[in-house]
Parts: structure tokens; sequence; C-alpha cells
């Protein structure tokens, strides 16, 4: 009897994000082409979204959210029962967390492992031990993917072989936009049709450096003709809601909080604008590319290779305000040249970074190790 091909998606969720999004995509494009994909969030706020979105999307989904001290615990238990039902199975591993609980003495040892990292947020020293430890840890994984070229290289440098190693771009279907999308949301935000609309899209952590952005909106001259709208949650948020306050942009700016219909607003808005001071490839990104949104980026992780400055958009350094407040005015007051630089944009996205690229690389992958390996066989470490 023919060994079912199964890959079990696994990741720890704060809302649904850009990794969240790739992780639906792909278990999509991989059950579309003949494997029986299955996304399991191991904790997080964002774990009801993705198993919804998931279910929603015909996958195989579940969720093993507990609470207390010991929470983790239950989580093992569950894990360890579940990947015991599947032999056999790839598990595709997505962020530190999944990755350190796959390498737990008696979890997975019969499993091809998978891990695809998006990027790391060491703002803290915790972080920064979990960062070292998760890179050490995939060295043992059978393979590793990396979202971006300077991802990699991290990788390299901390001991993970280049023969299993790869960097595949984030790919995404084009998005689904309400025909009305800039009526629609302009009238719910309350927002006059005619007033342009900037928008961030994220997660509001440190990393994403919105207070660069707040004091560059702040400067621009044309700012305060527009309104700038946070779409997004996290621990940031009333400290930024104060620096607003205190720039004198509590009329100016907006924090809506999570959104499920993200599309939407982005297809509203007259400007993206990334600030981040460390990125892998932001799906935010790609859809904007995807829905002809101009783009103001910093020029960090893999969004170089992706946006060309000056012809796909506007790219500034990190951490510079003076940099993203001329790019700001000089987008704004120039709309001719940034419909110009989107529609360059969008060519991009079609030729490069859709779901069927992303998704045919990453199927190359999953067939090889299939191959390679007896679903009966007790894998065990890589050898380093």
């Amino acid at each position: 009897m023919t060994q079912p091909r199964t890959v079990i998606h696994l990741c720890s969720t704060g809302g649904f994000y850009g990794a969240e999004h790739t992780i639906i995509e792909l278990a999509a494009y991989a059950r579309d082409h003949g494997w029986s994909s299955h996304v399991v969030a191991l904790e997080g706020d964002g774990a009801p979204e993705l198993v919804r979105r998931a279910s929603a999307e015909g996958l195989t989904a579940a969720a093993f959210v507990s609470s207390g001290r010991l929470h983790l615990i239950p989580m093992l238990k569950r894990l360890s029962s579940y990947l015991k039902a599947h032999p056999g199975a790839l598990v595709h591993s997505h962020g530190y967390k999944p990755d350190l609980l796959l390498s737990l003495p008696g979890i997975s040892r019969t499993h091809i492992r998978v891990a695809t990292c998006h990027s790391w947020y060491s703002v803290t020293r915790k972080l920064r031990a979990l960062e070292l430890a998760d890179k050490r840890l995939l060295r043992s994984f059978h393979y590793v993917v990396a979202v971006s070229d300077e991802i990699r290289d991290e990788l390299l440098a901390s001991g993970v072989q280049g023969a299993r190693l790869a960097t595949i771009s984030n790919g995404i279907s084009a998005p689904n936009v309400a025909s009305n999308a800039r009526i629609k949301i302009k009238a719910e935000l309350g927002i006059h049709v005619d007033t342009r609309l900037v928008i961030q899209v994220g997660r509001l952590a440190s990393s994403k450096r919105n207070d660069i952005l707040l004091t560059a909106f702040a400067r621009s001259q044309l700012g305060r003709q527009c309104r700038l709208l946070f779409v997004g949650d996290g621990e940031l948020r009333g400290t930024l809601q104060q620096l607003a306050k205190e720039l004198g942009l509590a009329d100016h700016v907006a924090f809506c909080g999570y959104r499920s219909d993200v599309a939407d607003l982005v297809a509203a808005a007259d400007l993206l604008v990334l600030s981040s001071d460390k990125e892998g490839l932001p799906i935010v990104l790609l859809e904007a590319m995807a829905i002809r949104c101009p783009i103001i980026s910093t020029s960090v992780g893999a969004i170089p290779s992706t946006l060309r400055q000056g012809t796909d958009a506007w790219l500034v350094r990190a951490n510079d305000v003076s940099g993203l407040s001329a790019a700001l005015d000089e987008a704004l007051s120039d709309p001719q040249e940034a419909h110009r630089r989107a529609d360059n944009a969008y060519a991009r996205y079609m030729d490069c970074f859709s779901r069927d690229s992303m998704g045919s690389n990453y199927l190359r992958i999953y067939d090889s190790l299939f191959n390679a390996h007896s679903p009966n066989s007790v894998l065990g470490p890589v050898s380093r």
C-alpha cells in the first residue's frame, strides 16, 4: 500500500500576519498537488483565526492552545499524539517555538523535519538566547528554508549545512478585493473620500519601528493632509498612541487593531509604509504589490531584492527619519509617479512572488525528502 504524502505545518501564532498567511497558501498549494495538508497552531492568540482560515480552505486544522504555568506539558502530549497518529508525515515548522519543541527528546524522531525561518526579532535578552538556541537546533533538521538571503547567511554562519539550506521567497495568491473597497473602508473609518490614506500593517512591536514612522509623518510637509492608519495590534499600542498625541497627530492617526480584511484596507490606501529595522519578506508587501498600492519601505531583509528603489517603490535606510519623511513627501506630492512605481511592482509580483512560484519550490524539497526516506524508518538527528 502506498504511503500517503502528508505534511503537518506547526506554528505559534500571535495573530494572522505574514507567516500565518504563508502557511495557509503553502498548505493549500500542497493539498492541490496531492499532499494531505494539516495546519496545527501550538499556542497563541491567533490560533482560532488560523484554524478558521485553514478550515475554510478545506485543510485539516487543529489548535493545541492551553493556559497556565504548566501549559507546555499538555501541549507536548497533544503534539506527540498527533505526530504518532501520522507516521511518515513530513513536519514543517514555522518559528523558533515549534523548532524547539520538535527538538525535545521523544518528539518527532520518526518524522522528516523541515523548518522555515521567516525572521527573528531579538529585541530582548530572552529572545536573543532563543534565537541562538534555534539556530543551533536547526542544524539537526533535514532541511531549512530561509525567506531571504540575509536570513540564509545567518543560518550558514550558525552552522546549518548549505546542502540542506535554501532561500525561497514568500508567495501569495492575488488577494480578493471588494470592488468598492476604497469607498467602503473610508466611510467606515470616517475618512473623507478625497483624504489620502497612508497605511501600516503588522504587529505593533519594537522591530516594526512605528515610532520612526510617526516621527517622519509628523515632520512630513504633506502628512497632516492625510490620515495614517495602523492595522494590527501588539504590546506597543499604548506607547504609540501616546507618542502620536505628543507629536500633535491625534487627529491624523488611527489605530484600528487586528483586521481580517487587510486586502480591502490596502486597496483603500494611497500608500503603504513599512518602517521596520528587521524583516524577512512581509506578506503585506506582496499584497500591496498585487493590489498596485504604492509602497515606501526600509531597505532590509529580502525587500531590496524584491523591490527596486526608484523603479518599483521608495526604499529608505532603516532608522532614517529624514529619509522616510522625504519619501513620504515625494510619494504624496506625485501620485502619477507613485502609480507608475506601483504598476512596476505589480509586474514583479506576477513574475516572481506568486503562490505557484513559492509552492513549486517547496514541493521539490518535500518530494525529494519524502522519496529519500522510508516512511517507517527512524530518521533521528541529521549528522552535523
